[in-house]
């Protein structure tokens, strides 16, 4: 009896049903964070087919944008010195690497203001004292020594910097040391704030930059939160206003218009919004229409217009870019945008404008109107693709084997046929890992870093090199010391629902080992025993550390090796099992038929096989 349930106990921890639990979590967890960022996602499939969906075709119907900008500005230290960007050499030329309004104003600096060399002006200025942005006060900040003392240059948004100014510098004064101004007056005031809606309608970020001379400094460079930094509200007033910018983000080259508009029209409005290039294609949705599959396939990768286009020739545009192996969103808000919204993976509705036609057609409704809402659904996207990957990775596949094994074998070897595992632990570990591990991982919010990788190909596998690596180090490890425990995870302190969970899951074991000796088949362990087993769980992360150094080409090629090793070995096997089949094939079909009663099949097939 002990062994049937044990038996039992082991299928029911080897089957993964808390792969489904998690799948559903995850997609229930980013579907509620997503209707707070106005993303009301009315299929679930949706959420994670974002997460690879190429930027090329993010938008097919809308504008989307980068920020590669143009503009004009005062100062060179406001841009240079009050910067978090940098220079770097790649492939035998300079590029700036960093925030792209902060690479805008460097660019601006080079090209318009003679400034040479980033790194060679941030010298000459010995700087004191470093701000970062914070999003709350949306400014940032520098103290430098210059010429006449110690200067605060501050650079954020418009008319955040605007409103701590009371002096404003005058135009004309060519001395850096002393630049001339004079008090805001409540009319200079009022126009510098038309002129910051001016770019606002014209839809230009606005930037406003101002300086403040500080008689009073201490010395030693500290950082904004350390000991001894003096407080940014503390400065951040009385300052002078130099000006403001507009940063405009032309249209991305990647872009496709598709309008209902004709040729010499759609042609004049690409070319003004810098959509058509000499190497792109415009063409009318009727010439489309006639060109074969083979031209359809060397032709869309560089279509860049399609003009007098109707709601077939967007489906056909949709349908051939996934014959293309891309992953293709869509946006549109009108009855014609319908056809286009139903075929691709993710259709995006206008919400505020959208038809209900197109309501039914889509995946994802934006309520706001806003493409920056698309970028939070890539983002969830991603999150529930790495919340399904991370329970594999560190929590089913690896506690399934490990138990599986080391139940099964002990079993084997032991005199008594007595499992290590009772049935009662392996019930306990079954929950952790399936509901409570479900539970902990689903809720993982995007980090930052998410967006910066590339989409993910609709060929690519579950399982990456990366995984393996890990997966494989770690069952290796935790096989070898019988013990498991959670790995770590990037953002892990961002997840509070994790450490709630995790922290469950730990006083219920140490509650387990304390007082359910008797129900659970345990002892107590005593202070050098715990040592050894934190110790040993502990070493998870130190390993895992470097099987991360492990280049995946390696792990590849290892991979590769193995399976043709196996595949050599398994041969005479697999030709063993193929002569069995066929032999009892050809046995089980020989019928003999002795008499109707003894055979429940028809006259019919009696003369048949009798033949």
């Amino acid at each position: 009896m002990d062994i049937l349930i044990v038996t039992v106990t082991v299928i029911v921890v080897a089957i993964p049903e808390g792969l489904p639990l998690a799948v559903t979590l995850a997609l229930a967890f980013a579907t509620a964070r997503m209707l707070k960022e106005n993303n009301l996602v009315r299929q679930l499939r949706a959420c994670e087919t974002m997460g690879n969906a190429t930027p090329q075709h993010a938008a097919i119907s809308g504008v989307t944008q980068r920020y590669l900008v143009a503009l004009k500005v005062l100062l060179v230290k406001s841009l240079v010195v009050n910067s978090t960007a940098f220079e770097e050499q790649r492939e035998n030329e300079k590029v700036f690497v960093g925030n792209n309004t902060e690479i805008a104003l460097l660019r601006l600096a080079q090209t318009c203001l003679g400034v040479e060399d980033v790194l060679t002006e941030r010298e000459r200025s010995k700087i004191e004292q470093v701000y970062p942005f914070d999003s709350v006060r949306k400014a940032m900040a520098v103290v430098y020594c210059s010429e006449t003392g110690h200067r605060l240059l501050v650079k954020g948004a418009a008319e955040v910097v605007l409103g701590a100014c009371t002096e404003v510098a005058l135009p004309g004064s060519s001395d850096e040391t002393s630049l001339a101004r004079a008090e805001m007056s409540a009319k200079d005031r009022r126009t510098i704030h038309e002129q910051i809606n001016v770019f606002a309608r014209a839809s230009l970020r606005t930037i406003g930059i101002a300086y403040r001379e500080l008689e009073h400094w201490g010395s030693g460079r500290t950082g904004d939160h350390e000991k001894g930094a003096l407080d940014f509200d503390t400065l951040f007033n009385d300052l002078i206003w130099i000006g403001a910018f507009g940063i405009h983000d032309p249209l991305r080259p990647e872009v496709k218009m598709v309008t209902g508009d004709n040729i010499n029209t759609a042609l004049s409005i690409a070319v003004s919004c810098g959509i058509k290039t000499d190497n792109g294609i415009a063409m009318e949705g009727p010439d489309l229409r006639k060109l074969t599959e083979e031209q359809l396939d060397t032709i869309i990768p560089r279509l860049q217009v399609l003009a007098r286009s109707s709601p077939s020739d967007k489906q056909l545009l949709v349908e051939r870019l996934k014959r293309l192996g891309e992953t293709v969103a869509v946006t549109g808000d009108g009855t014609n945008d319908g056809p286009a919204l139903k075929a691709a993976d993710v259709g995006f509705l206008m919400g505020l404008s959208g038809t209900e036609v197109a309501r039914e057609a889509s995946s994802i409704v934006l309520l706001n109107d806003n493409f920056r809402s698309i970028v939070t659904a890539i983002s969830w996207g991603w999150c529930v693709n790495d919340a399904v990957a991370k329970f594999l990775q560190t929590v089913q596949l690896i506690v399934n084997i490990t138990a599986v094994c080391l139940t099964v074998v002990t079993a084997i070897y032991s005199s008594s046929n007595e499992s290590v595992f009772k049935a009662v632990q392996l019930l306990w570990l079954n929950l952790i890992m399936d509901t409570f591990a479900a539970l902990a991982l689903a809720t993982d919010p995007p980090t930052e870093e998410i967006l910066q990788r590339p989409p993910r190909p609709r060929s690519a596998p579950l399982f990456t090199l990366t995984m393996w690596k890990l997966m494989l180090g770690q069952l290796i490890y935790k096989l070898a010391l019988c013990f498991t425990l959670f790995n770590i995870f990037q953002g892990i302190l961002k997840n509070r629902w994790f450490m709630v969970i995790n922290a469950l899951m730990v006083g219920g074991q140490v509650l387990i080992i304390f007082v359910g000796g008797a129900a659970f088949g345990v002892t107590r362990l005593n202070g050098s025993q715990w040592a050894i087993c934190i110790g040993c769980a502990a070493f998870c992360i130190p390993w895992a550390a470097v099987l991360k150094l492990i280049p995946d080409r390696h792990v590849g090629r290892l991979m590769s090796i193995v399976r043709i090793a196996l595949g050599v070995l398994l041969a005479p096997l697999r030709l063993m099992y193929r002569a069995l089949t066929r032999t009892f094939d050809g046995l089980f079909r020989k019928v003999h038929v002795r008499n109707d009663e003894e055979w429940n099949v028809s006259p019919a097939e009696l003369i048949r096989v009798q033949r």
